[in-house]
């Protein structure tokens, strides 16, 4: 009796034995499933709360670092990885013609005729380019344009966060992505900013509220770039959009990045997200 029970005690401590190990292997396998899922591409961030989390504590004129970049703040990725620096690195850089060709497509099927492209400037993570506004002859907005997909985006930081018209937050706001062939919806994640603060999210513009002049812009992004980039200095000529300036960003001669400047709150907004310089349209 007594060892009829020896062997069953034992039977059952096997199968024991046996169902965790098959369960912990279940466990494991699903984790390691899931990792893969997620980690579509090592380094790439997706939208969510990581869009504006960081923080440029000693750069003048700054606030939440929306973009991975060479602002200096604590990132935790974002958009930047997204449609940036983070997708190019095996895909050449566009040219002038297929940007023209991508964003004039990108213009058509959104069909606003008092829209049309203007400048265009090529980098080796994605293409730049400036929507122009023909009735009122200033900038209408700024677009980006991804190498591998030639997918068209509004751009993040300015762009997106302080047009008062076309961007997030304006009265008219362009939402979606739009590529060769088609229609892609990417609306942008909301705010996060540091501690529920949104330093670089919509200006509060009141109806008597009195915009910047260019000059008072540039003076503001001179000073800016004297304590942040000594090396860096300023194109000759701003271009005007809804609610902000943007300039262009020279080094020795040669454009490295942009910033942009409220016309209602004089914050400074550097470019971080833009790669190295290739050309730009005549």
């Amino acid at each position: 009796m007594n060892q009829a029970l020896k062997v069953l005690g034992i039977v059952v401590l096997g199968l024991v034995v046996v169902g965790a190990l098959l369960g912990g292997g279940y466990l494991i396998g699903r984790a390691v499933t899931t990792r893969e899922v997620v980690s579509f591409r090592p380094g790439a961030g997706t939208y969510g709360s990581g869009m504006m989390q960081g923080w440029d504590d000693d750069v003048p004129y700054s606030g939440p670092n929306m973009m991975d970049g060479r602002g200096g703040g604590r990132s935790s990725g974002g958009m930047a990885d997204r449609f940036g620096r983070g997708t190019a690195t095996d895909v050449e850089p566009l040219t002038v013609e297929a940007t023209a060709e991508a964003v004039q497509t990108f213009l058509d099927e959104l069909g606003k005729e008092n829209l049309a492209l203007g400048e265009i400037m090529i980098f080796d993570t994605h293409a730049y380019a400036v929507i122009e506004d023909t009735t009122s002859g200033q900038g209408a907005f700024e677009v980006l344009v991804e190498p591998g997909r030639q997918v068209v985006h509004l751009e993040y930081g300015p762009s997106m966060m302080w047009n008062t018209v076309y961007g997030m937050h304006g009265s008219d706001p362009i939402l979606g992505t739009s590529r060769m062939g088609g229609w892609m919806t990417q609306a942008p994640a909301p705010c996060a900013g540091v501690d529920g603060e949104c330093g670089y999210g919509p200006a509060t513009v009141t109806s008597d509220a009195t915009p910047l002049t260019e000059t008072e812009a540039r003076e503001k992004a001179a000073a800016y770039l004297e304590q942040a980039y000594p090396d860096q200095t300023l194109s000759a000529t701003a271009e005007a959009f809804p609610g902000y300036f943007t300039f262009d960003v020279e080094s020795g001669g040669t454009p490295v990045s942009m910033l942009s400047v409220n016309a209602y709150t004089g914050q400074v907004w550097y470019h971080t997200w833009h790669g190295t310089f290739v050309e730009m349209s005549e």
